[in-house]
């Protein structure tokens, strides 16, 4: 079919063309990111070691007696309660905070409807954590250093990451761009269940029985770092 407008632009001058972009300088990428976590503690001193391991929860058994333990866990849900965060400390690191709550679905055994726990809210009354999460659970052994604590009602991780781990340096002229920003993803949610004894650690006075639970959460985390960028073309418009 014949179209007037392909001929125009196709018999059209060339002309140059500024395009706006955001170039990306560098790039980080750490798969599976332990999210959720707690910090090993030493068994002879209980100090603590710097070493991430699975959170550990002591969640309350179902029924007025406690009869029905946890039988597993469904499906967990990791919500971001805002747009995760990203500054460059001292020109020498990438300090991401990532702020989130995760949404348990609680299967009890020989009930057949599931249950909701909500982390960290339901901490205290329908469940307990082994450690105070109100301070900070770090992985201090090796970089990235990461701390994770709860605050303001949300869980707040925190990673510092060296910009030598990205897989281009920035010199100091593109880290003193005053158009320098970051970009952080977050996908491929996945985690760990592990669905253990009855003890009696749970919420209430006295403690409830509750079903010793370890969990971890992990997600692809993508780290950008670019710069504010004019590209210039020779072309043709397209534009009728």
């Amino acid at each position: 079919m014949y179209d007037e407008n392909i001929v125009s632009r196709q018999d059209g001058a060339n002309e140059k063309y500024g395009i706006f972009v955001k170039r990306i300088l560098a790039k980080y990428f750490a798969p599976e990111s332990q999210l959720l976590f707690q910090e090993k503690r030493d068994p002879a001193t209980g100090l603590q070691m710097g070493v991430k391991e699975p959170l550990k929860l002591y969640i309350n058994n179902a029924g007025e007696n406690g009869e029905h333990p946890v039988q597993g866990i469904t499906e967990i849900i990791m919500n971001l309660n805002e747009t995760p965060s990203n500054i460059i400390i001292s020109n020498t690191k990438s300090r991401i905070k990532i702020i989130f709550k995760v949404f348990l679905l609680i299967k009890y055994q020989d009930l057949g409807t599931p249950s909701l726990i909500v982390l960290p809210d339901d901490i205290g009354t329908k469940c307990m954590s082994q450690y105070d999460l109100s301070e900070a659970q770090h992985k201090s052994h090796n970089q990235p250093k990461e701390t994770l604590q709860i605050s303001d009602g949300n869980f707040m991780y925190i990673v510092d990451v060296p910009l030598t781990e990205f897989d281009s340096q920035l010199t100091p002229y593109q880290l003193n761009d005053s158009t320098l920003q970051s970009y952080v993803v977050l996908k491929n949610l996945t985690w760990t269940v592990d669905v253990d004894d009855i003890e009696k650690k749970g919420a209430g006075i006295p403690p409830s029985a509750a079903t010793v639970t370890t969990i971890s959460v992990f997600q692809d985390l993508l780290n950008k770092i670019g710069i504010d960028d004019d590209i210039v073309i020779n072309g043709v418009s397209s534009a009728y």
